[in-house]
């Protein structure tokens, strides 16, 4: 049989240390609207734009009109970087697919990699929130991104990296295992990712991936993580920490930990806390409106902020 030819090597990657701005992306599915107008107020509120070369959006097909008008009505600056695209012109299998779900949103931050222009990608979903002053700048040290990582010890789903392991061909080298979103993607690692799909399966990496999403419990952290580890690239990309990134005590995870979770003092403590995000889970059925009562407290919210997430 022969095989695809690639102009990314599996194992050789080389390192552009030469950059400024870092792009955002964010995936978002059909459910994940509201969700936006709470991360946006943080964003807003904390993020650097000024750092971001550009924000991709990707939307469902059938809402990416939709968004594109709700999004011109925003801040001017941060809509001029902003680029709406739907899920199928990042991935084109996904365009006979009725709706972006978990599994084709991992797809998506896989192929956003043939988009993107910048050396890294910053990838973030809909159910984080930015707690304090956060620049690209103080995420990326000597060309290497931050990123968390964790004891394998702790992880509760063994099958993702073992599934992993099997579809690339390849075994981890060390026990200490990438987080979850947000994370810093490298454009290089990304590219190299699907090259070693489409060297070991001879097909391309994302036909590959959605026929097997059933099959093989992937995630795309861990393929980038067990990609990363096997070809000794990891370590020359990024820079492991427990919670530089995002914080996981003050994380929601569990619907049972929401009613303690207190935003304003997050904020208020925001100096002495590791990261500059939390999570509020998605998966774990707690409403957008409920979260956004949570940060009322503290953004005592103005007319303008409360015209700005009613038009969203």
């Amino acid at each position: 049989e022969q095989q695809m030819k690639s102009n990314h090597s599996s194992s050789t990657i080389s390192i552009n240390q030469q950059f400024t701005k870092q792009t955002l992306f964010l995936p978002l599915g059909p459910d994940d609207f509201e969700r936006f107008q709470n991360l946006y107020l943080t964003l807003k509120r904390f993020f650097d734009f000024d750092q971001v070369e550009e924000w991709i959006i990707v939307t469902p097909s059938r809402d990416s009109e939709q968004f594109k008008e709700l999004m011109s009505s925003l801040n001017p600056l941060h809509s001029s970087i902003i680029k709406v695209l739907e899920d199928w012109e990042v991935v084109p299998e996904l365009k006979p697919l009725s709706t972006t779900n978990w599994m084709t949103q991992q797809i998506l931050k896989i192929g956003i990699a043939n988009l993107v222009k910048t050396s890294y990608y910053f990838v973030i979903d809909s159910d984080i929130l930015c707690f304090k002053p956060t620049k690209f700048s103080d995420l990326i040290i000597n060309g290497k991104a931050i990123v968390n990582v964790y004891d394998k010890m702790v992880l509760t789903r063994a099958e993702w990296w073992n599934s992993s392991e099997t579809v690339l061909d390849m075994e981890m080298t060390y026990p200490s295992f990438f987080g979850v979103t947000p994370t810093f993607l490298s454009k290089d690692i990304v590219l190299g990712l699907q090259s070693r799909i489409e060297e070991v399966h001879n097909i391309s990496w994302s036909t590959f991936l959605l026929q097997n999403v059933f099959k093989y419990s992937f995630t795309e952290y861990t393929l980038y993580a067990v990609y990363a580890q096997a070809t000794e690239n990891f370590n020359k990309y990024h820079i492991p920490t427990g919670d530089g990134v995002y914080n996981t005590d003050f994380s929601v995870w569990y619907q049972y930990q929401f009613q303690n979770f207190n935003f304003t003092k997050i904020v208020k403590n925001s100096s002495n806390l590791k990261g500059y995000f939390v999570v509020v889970q998605s998966n774990t059925k707690i409403a957008a409106s409920e979260v956004y009562e949570k940060l009322k407290e503290y953004f005592s919210l103005t007319k303008k902020y409360k015209k700005e997430r009613k038009n969203i």
